[in-house]
């Protein structure tokens, strides 16, 4: 079970970029705040709001974030020169 877990995190990892993390980061976060404060609605209704207003912030920032990288990518970064890594040879010292 944990190595299966440990294989999946680790291809994940290998697979995105660190803005795709981010991004992903951002909706799971929502995804657990809601269904956390869901279950606290139905025991006090202050912290429920905080929690939905955390929510809110977190989608905001969410929505902030993707349309700035992609205005990013759109207009900047696709128009850059790519560039390659040059293999360097070592040579050995006899």
């Amino acid at each position: 079970m944990f190595e299966s877990m440990k294989t999946v995190l680790a291809q994940w990892n290998q697979q995105t970029n660190d803005r795709q993390k981010l991004q992903q980061l951002y909706v799971v976060l929502v995804i657990i705040i809601v269904f956390v404060a869901g279950l606290i609605s139905l025991f006090s209704g202050t912290v429920f709001d905080l929690l939905l207003t955390i929510s809110l912030v977190l989608i905001t920032t969410f929505a902030v974030n993707f349309v700035a990288w992609s205005l990013l990518k759109t207009t900047l970064l696709d128009k850059l020169p790519r560039t390659t890594p040059r293999a360097t040879r070592r040579t050995a010292k006899r």
